[in-house]
């Protein structure tokens, strides 16, 4: 069945699960706005485009789905650079889209050209995957490929570069495919390693469990309670990390602002970080109330 570039790329992100977009319309992309809403997914035009890109980073802590944000060619792009670096640094899977003009236009010997920059060597170094849809049948394999990148491992951004001159370039194509077709879900370590952390956790005296924001964005607070029931001993939550898991509000505390968890973390002899960078704002687990 022959279909337009951005229907295709709206059925690829349905199949994961995603219905908001955030952006602001423009050429590029009026077509895939007006598309989305006729699904009856939530479109959200914000005031400024750097507002769009951190409600799609915000959106994809709260549903575990890849984040989805628009920004238009030029302007629209610098704007949102800001939410780009947000996404990096705190490890969530955002897709940013990207208007650009048809590339006959962008090859011809002119200057004054509008709105025009060459977008994708500026935001590459900033995401974890970066593309450009050239040609229409490239569009399952780019926007899969973004996707599986942006999901996989630490989660993190990734850009998609998006041509007018492939705007209504149609293409023939199968039902999307369901995400464990074309990509790794449901991670998990391997039984050599989860034998080695059993044992670890056995022998252990005093043992702390440490949450990040991870054991949020993963949906994974059931099993990490039920490690902690199993581990009986006190939850340690990372500033990233500071929602509460259902049944276990009598045993956690924050890092650093109580006392409760900065003694449990000098008695402690056996620490299971999940979800979490050891990072700065916990001295990287060595110093401070670590060094101990």
């Amino acid at each position: 069945m022959a279909v337009p570039v951005y229907k295709r790329i709206l059925d690829l992100f349905e199949a994961e699960g995603v219905n908001t977009l955030f952006g602001i319309p423009d050429p590029n992309f009026v077509h895939m706005f007006a598309e989305a809403e006729a699904r009856g997914w939530s479109v959200v035009a914000p005031h400024h485009e750097l507002s769009a890109g951190f409600m799609a980073e915000a959106a994809s802590r709260m549903t575990g789905k890849p984040g989805l944000c628009i920004g238009t060619l030029g302007p629209g792009m610098a704007n949102i650079a800001g939410a780009v670096q947000c996404a990096l640094v705190e490890n969530s899977p955002v897709i940013f889209l990207g208007g650009q003009r048809a590339r006959v236009t962008e090859r011809r010997v002119r200057r004054g050209r509008i709105q025009f920059v060459r977008q994708e060597p500026l935001i590459a170094p900033s995401v974890k995957y970066s593309a450009s849809i050239e040609y229409a049948d490239q569009t399952d394999e780019i926007i899969h490929e973004a996707i599986r990148r942006a999901m996989s491992g630490t989660p993190g951004p990734a850009y998609i570069e998006y041509p007018s001159h492939v705007i209504l370039a149609e293409l023939d194509v199968a039902e999307p495919l369901p995400p464990n077709r074309y990509r790794l879900v449901n991670q998990g370590a391997g039984a050599p390693e989860i034998a080695e952390a059993a044992k670890l956790i056995r022998e252990a005296k005093s043992p702390i469990l440490l949450v990040g924001h991870g054991v949020h964005t993963s949906r994974t607070g059931a099993a990490v309670k039920e490690l902690a029931d199993l581990m009986a001993c006190p939850v340690i939550q990372t500033s990233g990390g500071t929602s509460y898991i259902p049944g276990l509000q009598d045993r956690t505390f924050p890092y650093l602002f109580s006392p409760a968890a900065n003694e449990a973390v000098e008695q402690s002899d056996l620490c299971v970080a999940l979800g979490t960078e050891l990072g700065e704002p916990m001295h990287y687990g060595r110093t401070q109330h670590w060094a101990g």
